[in-house]
C-alpha cells in the first residue's frame, strides 16, 4: 500500500506487508492530512516512487511476469503502463514532463533504463519506449551544470583492479553529453598515477573522493601532508582539496561515508 500524506509536504511509501494484528493499530498521522491510498489487488506495491507538483507514480509488480506503471493526477484520471518489456524489477523513478525515466535491476545486479510514454503518442501506444541505457554497474539522475542528466556507470575488472567508466546523457532524448574519463584503480582502490586513493563517490559515481598525497615543498625539501579530494570523472581534473585538519574525525567520516555510498540508489 502507498498513502499519499500532505501532497505538497511528503509521500510516506510503505512496502507490501501481511495485515497488522487485530490488536495493533497504525499509527496516526501527525502534522499531515491524508490525500490518498493506493494498494495492489494483485502482486504488490514495489519500492519506487516519483512525484511532481500534481502526480504520484509508482509501480505493482509480481516479480514474475507483472510490471505495471501507474501515474495518478490529484483528484484525476490514472494512467496504467506495461513496462514488463522493460524490467520485471524496477528500483528508481523520475517523471519527466509526459514521461517517465525507469531504473530497473538485471539478475546480475547490474542496472538498465529507459524513458517510456506515459500516454499514447499518435500510434505510439503508452509504454513506447523513447530510450534505453544500459546494462551498467549504476544509472543515476543527476543535476549537472544546473540541468538533469543521467550519469551510466560501468565497472570492469582489469585483473590488478577495477576501472571506472562514465558517460552523462540527456534526460530528455538520451543523446550522449559527455564521454568522460576512466579511472582505473588498484586492489586498494588508489590510482598511484593521481595519488589518489579513493573512498567514497558521489553524484552517480562521476565524481570520487578520497585522499591525495601531498605536493613536494621544494623551500622545506619534503612533501606536505595528505589532503582530502575530489576527482571529477567527466573532466578528468581535481575540482576540490582539503587540507586534513583532524585525522580521528576525517577517518570517522569517511568511514560513514563509505558505508552510505555502498547502499545508495537514486533516480532524484
Amino acid at each position: 500500500m502507498i498513502a499519499a500524506v500532505g501532497w505538497a509536504q511528503s509521500v510516506a511509501a510503505q512496502p507490501a506487508s501481511p495485515p497488522l494484528p487485530a490488536n495493533v493499530k497504525a499509527a496516526p498521522l501527525v502534522g499531515a492530512t491524508e490525500v490518498a491510498k493506493f494498494s495492489a489487488s494483485a502482486g504488490f506495491v514495489d519500492d519506487p516512487i516519483a512525484t511532481d507538483d500534481t502526480r504520484i507514480a509508482y509501480v505493482i509488480a509480481d516479480a514474475s511476469t507483472k510490471a505495471e506503471l501507474h501515474v495518478v493526477t490529484v483528484g484525476g484520471a490514472e494512467s496504467v503502463v506495461d513496462i514488463a518489456s522493460v524490467t520485471l524489477h524496477p528500483i528508481a523513478l523520475r517523471l519527466v514532463g509526459p514521461r517517465a525515466f525507469v531504473v530497473g535491476q538485471l539478475a546480475d545486479g547490474s542496472q538498465i533504463a529507459a524513458l517510456v510514454e506515459i500516454a499514447a503518442v499518435g500510434k505510439k501506444p503508452a509504454g513506447t519506449v523513447v530510450y534505453k541505457l544500459g546494462p551498467a554497474k549504476d544509472i543515476t539522475v543527476i543535476t549537472r551544470d544546473g540541468k538533469p542528466r543521467v550519469a551510466v556507470h560501468r565497472m570492469t575488472d582489469t585483473g590488478k583492479g577495477t576501472r571506472h567508466e562514465v558517460e552523462l546523457d540527456a534526460l530528455d532524448t538520451g543523446k550522449r553529453i559527455s564521454a568522460g574519463r576512466p579511472l582505473e584503480l588498484d586492489a586498494s582502490d588508489s590510482d598511484k598515477k593521481l595519488e589518489l586513493k579513493v573512498n567514497h563517490w558521489s553524484d552517480g559515481y562521476t565524481l570520487a573522493h578520497g585522499t591525495k598525497g601531498g605536493e613536494w615543498d621544494k623551500k622545506e625539501d619534503q612533501r606536505t601532508p595528505d589532503v582530502e579530494a575530489t576527482y571529477d570523472l567527466v573532466t578528468g581534473k581535481f575540482t576540490a582539496q582539503k587540507k586534513i585538519e583532524d585525522l580521528f574525525e576525517q577517518r570517522k567520516r569517511f568511514q560513514a561515508l563509505a558505508r552510505r555510498t555502498t547502499s545508495s540508489t537514486s533516480c532524484a
